[in-house]
């Protein structure tokens, strides 16, 4: 195996192994997409790469059944590995249509402008009784005027999930921008960040939305490349009707000065109440990040974890 090949070889293990930690074997063009930093075939060939993929299933490196990759594993087989990710993805169907009713009810709320499901849900890799994460981006000046009543809802469906213990199949609100925040912070940008961006499902959004999404993103692109390329058409769907877009907009200038005003007060009133709760949550007038647990160092230590099965 020359230097290229054994090049070629260290992204298709490492594109992999990320999503191993998941129980989520890969398809062939699903590992293409995940390699990271590779740009497109001026700098890896198609054909170089399918034969690599096939070295490293003769090898052993890797199991196939049907159109799927897995690491070897003795724990379980290339069978269980599909037919994991098979029952995974109908649960994810099935919390996406138990959503619809909030997607509607945030759909009447014109100051929310763009609404994405992230998470394993998004993935299409969700168990029985995992949560729905959302990421809400709303207009600037009106996040924290949005928030409560969507916790609201949340809470009258019987679907909030408490500070003090993690409900099943909840919706979980971690992520909140509004268009003046799309920007993921430097500090916060990773490989794990960039996986977490482009694999994120639009489910609502104005149009100018979607697409500053990923161009205030562009960081993403020089780690996920063909991911992040993949991931763009999303910002030309049509998710919003010309009339609704109309709708919107007078609502939102009608009530704008209220709402700025009621904004400034709600966002001190819910940092009083946040306070007792707080651990590492980020909160700013026009971001709100509630993850308190460090996921992405366990995302990373799972990540070597299954590297390291390969060496041992």
């Amino acid at each position: 195996m020359d230097r290229n090949d054994r090049t070629i070889a260290k992204h298709i293990v490492l594109a992999i192994g990320y999503t191993d930690q998941f129980m989520y074997p890969l398809r062939r063009s699903e590992i293409w997409q995940r390699m990271v930093g590779v740009w497109d075939e001026s700098r890896i060939s198609r054909i170089s790469f399918n034969q690599t993929l096939a070295r490293l299933k003769r090898e052993r490196v890797l199991q196939q059944k049907n159109s799927m990759f897995s690491l070897s594993s003795e724990r379980h087989s290339a069978d269980e590995y599909v037919s994991i990710r098979k029952d995974r993805a109908a649960f994810a169907k099935q919390k996406k249509a138990e959503s619809s009713e909030l997607i509607a009810f945030l759909k009447r709320l014109p100051w929310v402008t763009g609404v994405l499901i992230t998470g394993s849900v998004a993935m299409n890799n969700a168990i029985q009784d995992d949560d729905v994460d959302f990421l809400i981006i709303t207009k600037p000046g009106s996040l924290w005027f949005v928030r409560p009543l969507v916790v609201g809802f949340s809470w009258i469906k019987k679907k909030r999930r408490s500070w003090k213990k993690e409900e099943k199949n909840s919706w979980c609100f971690n992520f909140w921008l509004d268009e003046n925040h799309l920007t993921i912070p430097k500090q916060n940008r990773s490989i794990y960040t960039a996986y977490e961006l482009l694999q994120a499902e639009f489910v609502l959004a104005e149009p100018q939305v979607a697409r500053m999404y990923y161009s205030c993103n562009l960081w993403a692109r020089r780690i996920l490349p063909e991911y992040y390329k993949s991931a763009r058409p999303q910002s030309q769907q049509q998710l919003l009707s010309q009339e609704e877009l109309e709708k919107r907009e007078a609502v939102r200038l009608f009530y704008k000065y209220p709402v700025i005003w009621l904004n400034e007060l709600l966002y001190w009133v819910q940092q009083v109440y946040m306070m007792p709760h707080k651990t590492s949550e980020q909160v700013g007038r026009g971001f709100a990040f509630f993850h308190p647990r460090d996921t992405r160092t366990q995302v990373f230590e799972n990540w070597k974890t299954s590297l390291k099965r390969l060496v041992y």
